[in-house]
């Protein structure tokens, strides 16, 4: 860093305050006092001293592009703005993740209710199958029944079917050639 770029910095930042997040934790950098260090400190003062345990290891993070920052990966400290846009990329990636997990049950549904999969369950169906998930009184059967739902049966294994073949073929082992760089 040039001499007139630390002059700059200094005129321009001169507590070494750079900025803030959406939570309110304020970012800091100062020069470094070691004269053979090449980078300069860069802090963060959280909101509330508290505050700094719940960061490290509890659940809350820093956003990425001051995380990025502080470990001298970004040269420039991001802005409000960028941190905003950021924060509505990230809500409207969880909408679609929900959509598409909605998406996905529905289409497991119709499956298991053997529907066709571009078709809509109707409302019979729907009923239907509420009534199928609903357990059976056992007076009404006569038998007692457990409230589990009734497992799936499994396909039968078959054998293979068996060749009729007159000549008895062997394979033979195989090994493959070592090829030789440059061949």
């Amino acid at each position: 860093m040039s001499l007139f770029s630390r002059i700059w910095k200094i005129v321009r930042h001169p507590t070494g305050f750079v900025g803030k997040d959406l939570e309110g934790n304020m970012f800091f950098e100062r020069p470094n006092l070691l004269p053979e260090a090449r980078r300069t400190k860069r802090t963060v003062k959280y909101r509330n001293p508290g505050d700094m345990w719940l960061y490290i290891g509890g659940p809350k993070r820093l956003p990425v592009q001051w995380s990025a920052w502080l470990s001298h990966t970004r040269p420039d400290p991001p802005t409000i703005q960028e941190l905003q846009i950021d924060l509505a990329r990230q809500e409207k990636v969880l909408r679609n993740a929900a959509l598409i997990e909605t998406r996905d049950r529905e289409e497991h549904l119709r499956m298991s209710s053997g529907l066709e999969p571009g078709a809509i369950p109707s409302q019979a169906a729907q009923s239907s199958d509420a009534r199928l998930r609903q357990p059976q009184s056992p007076s009404t059967h006569g038998e007692t029944e457990s409230a589990s739902p009734p497992a799936r049966e499994e396909p039968v294994a078959r054998p293979l079917p068996t060749m009729l073949s007159q000549d008895k073929y062997e394979p033979e082992s195989w090994t493959p050639k070592a090829r030789l760089r440059g061949q």
